[in-house]
């Protein structure tokens, strides 16, 4: 048994679109594929992002008694299964069954034409969380043939970050009209005021009104 390394993380969570949203926005992973009743997937909605090697699955339930939705509740969103890429499922399956993992679904096989085959199997991995055995053969574009079906994201717009368009004014380039009359009256309250406003400009930060509009959305969420 060899294990390559992570082929894919999936995610319970309460609401599978609300979080691709966040992980979109936050990390910039695209929907690349769905899944769910009409697809095969029992009682499950299902969403695959990707962004390079990174896949994670977002799984909801659909009904009360769908592990995903115990889950949430016992748990809160969180990791409930790592897929392990492995050289070969069902010798792996064997082998950890015999060690003493706890077998939960025997190996699969899901095929797309005669150039994809994937073979999945699972064992119990610690606490509620599950490892998922792995074997791919052929172009990795696909999933989980005939269960994820596979979609073109959604091309990004180019944009900057409200970081990256954020100005800062420097009394350097600052023209010298710019600057708060100081007061010619040492130790009064408008002396000290004058000054005070003077020296808040060298470290001023200007932000867009459109990163302000955003980030006070981002808040009332």
């Amino acid at each position: 048994m060899e294990i390559y390394g992570i082929d894919h993380v999936e995610l319970y969570v309460g609401d599978a679109r609300q979080s691709a949203f966040y992980l979109g926005t936050a990390f910039g992973l695209q929907t690349h594929g769905h899944g769910g009743p009409d697809t095969g997937l029992r009682d499950q909605r299902s969403l695959l992002l990707r962004e390079g090697e990174v896949q994670i699955v977002l799984t909801s339930g659909l009904v009360a008694d769908h592990p995903a939705t115990r889950y949430v509740q016992k748990h809160g969103d969180g990791v409930a299964v790592i897929g392990l890429e492995v050289d070969d499922a069902g010798a792996a399956y064997r082998i950890l069954t015999e060690r003493g993992a706890a077998p939960l679904s025997p190996p699969t096989t899901y095929m797309a034409g005669t150039d994809v085959t994937v073979v999945v199997a699972e064992v119990g991995g610690f606490g509620d969380v599950v490892h998922r055995l792995v074997e791919r053969r052929g172009p990795r574009r696909e999933f989980l043939p005939g269960v994820i079906t596979i979609v073109e994201p959604t091309p990004r717009r180019p944009t900057r970050s409200c970081s990256a368009r954020s100005t800062t004014w420097r009394s350097a380039s600052r023209p010298a009209s710019w600057a708060a009359p100081r007061s010619t009256t040492s130790g009064s309250s408008g002396s000290w005021r004058s000054s005070r406003s003077t020296s808040r400009w060298p470290g001023r930060a200007w932000t867009p009104r459109s990163c302000k509009a955003r980030r006070s959305t981002s808040r009332s969420r």
